[in-house]
């Protein structure tokens, strides 16, 4: 049996790559069980597993050709990412070999309990496209799992089964969820697909107990459906969604409040896989957080065994972020009238550059939020809001805020400060029209009567960039 030095894999990936090598791992009998499996490490795609196996038989003193054969098979290592994997029989001749991807069973003693014998997670049939494949997920960190091939009366002639390797997409969510507790569902979604949902972190780590195939009993729809509710307390952050049929495996067990809590596991870590063969079946889910539901609509693709992927931004509750300053950081002011970091371009009575903050708490129910202007000539100035983040020279400074753009009010400096709101004036919360977990950037827009830099008399303060909590 050939084995590969890691030292070596980027050179030997490079080689398969460009010139088509391929590595063959031949059985090394006895391997009828998984402690006596056959031994592959760093296999990467195009590499084969090839023997000869005429039976099923799983007996301890069975080493004949009617013995079923088993691999434990590591994966070279990659850069960061997902990996969709597949092993495929590709052999010639009579068609009859089955390739099995084994796990653990799991039983609620209770409590849940993964146990050492083991179970099919997935098996091969002739009739998927491609024939005779079963696959699996990994991220590039040498993932591994048991793999079992069986045979019939009539393969007598040696299998082949290859390799193969492709990057595996992600759909970004679009939208940013407040920090806090977060509702992940495929309850109510027009479907009755038997879904089950995992949540790993930003390094593609499975998180503990993030995970549900049937929704508690406690939570609506529970104790009377086969879909997925998970419900948590989510930091800000990254994290990744994995979405598919019943069952979906990895070396973890279920959160604890699972409907269901025995579905079987993977023996490794690193990787994960989905039992079912279900093909284009509606799995449509929602996600609530404190600013309301949104609703994500996902359809499974047309071949077995495949998982969805999500990637989710998580946000703090409100955030308070200056941005976009006068120091040369960005394209620069019209004139080389750098401010310092935190203001905008240098204006004609100060050479800092004007100051906006942005105090209080951004909240729709119960804003007390102010923006706070300094560092301008005395004079007229307007405070105002925008959908989206921007840096372009705009008279003596650069517009920070554009999109859709909402005048919150003109103000007259005094010491050169002001702010908005004061007295009567509306909450920005109010005025801007803006909802809980809304992103806006602001900015106060102020005339500079002196002839200081180009002919335009205005300048800009830096930007603020508020995510608006409950």
């Amino acid at each position: 049996m050939r084995h590969r030095n890691p030292a070596t894999i980027p050179a030997v990936l490079f080689l398969a790559s460009s010139l088509g090598a391929q590595v063959a791992f031949p059985e090394s009998e006895p391997n009828n069980s998984k402690s006596a499996s056959t031994s592959v490490v760093c296999m990467t795609a195009g590499d084969f597993l090839t023997g000869t196996t005429a039976g099923t038989s799983t007996g301890a003193s069975d080493t004949s050709i009617l013995s079923a054969d088993y691999y434990r098979v590591k994966t070279c290592p990659l850069p960061a990412g997902i990996y969709r994997h597949r092993l495929a029989i590709t052999t010639a001749g009579p068609a009859g070999h089955v390739g099995t991807i084994l796990g653990r069973d799991v039983v609620n003693l209770p409590p849940p309990t993964i146990l050492t014998n083991e179970v099919a997670l997935q098996s091969s049939t002739p009739t998927s496209s491609p024939a005779s494949f079963v696959q699996w997920y990994g991220f590039g960190r040498g993932e591994e799992l048991y793999y079992r091939i069986t045979g019939t009366a009539s393969t007598l002639a040696p299998y082949q089964v290859a390799l193969s390797t492709a990057p595996v997409p992600v759909v970004a969510v679009p939208d940013v969820f407040l920090a806090g507790t977060i509702t992940i569902t495929t309850e109510g979604q027009g479907h009755s697909t038997d879904t089950e949902l995992h949540v790993y972190d930003a390094a593609l780590v499975p998180i503990p107990g993030f995970a549900n195939d049937d929704t508690p009993a406690a939570l609506p729809g529970g104790g009377s459906q086969f879909q997925s509710t998970l419900q948590r307390a989510f930091a800000p952050g990254t994290y990744y969604l994995l979405l598919s049929a019943f069952n979906l495996a990895d070396d973890r067990l279920t959160g604890a409040d699972d409907a269901f809590l025995s579905g079987d596991v993977l023996d490794f870590p690193d990787a994960v896989l989905t039992s079912n063969t279900t093909t284009g079946s509606n799995v449509s889910f929602a996600i609530t957080d404190t600013s309301g539901t949104r609703v994500y609509p996902a359809a499974l693709p047309a071949s077995p065994y495949e998982i969805l992927w999500f990637q989710i931004t998580v946000g703090p509750a409100w955030s308070v972020t200056p941005y976009c300053f006068g120091d040369a950081s960005g394209p620069g002011c019209p004139c080389a009238n750098n401010g310092l970091t935190g203001r905008g371009c240098a204006n004609s009575v100060n050479g800092f550059g004007a100051q906006l903050a942005g105090v209080g708490v951004p909240s729709v129910g119960a804003d007390t939020f102010v923006l706070q202007g300094s560092g301008m000539p005395n004079g007229s100035v307007l405070y105002f809001q925008g959908t989206t983040a921007i840096q372009t020279i705009f008279g003596d400074g650069q517009r920070c805020a554009g999109g859709t753009v909402v005048r919150l009010g003109p103000k007259t400096n005094v010491g050169g400060a002001s702010q908005y709101p004061v007295g009567l004036d509306l909450p920005v919360s109010v005025k801007g029209g803006v909802a809980a977990g809304d992103v806006r950037r602001y900015q106060a827009w102020y005339r500079d009567s002196a002839v200081f830099c180009t002919t335009s008399l205005f300048n800009l303060s830096n930007g603020v960039s508020v995510i608006w909590g409950p």
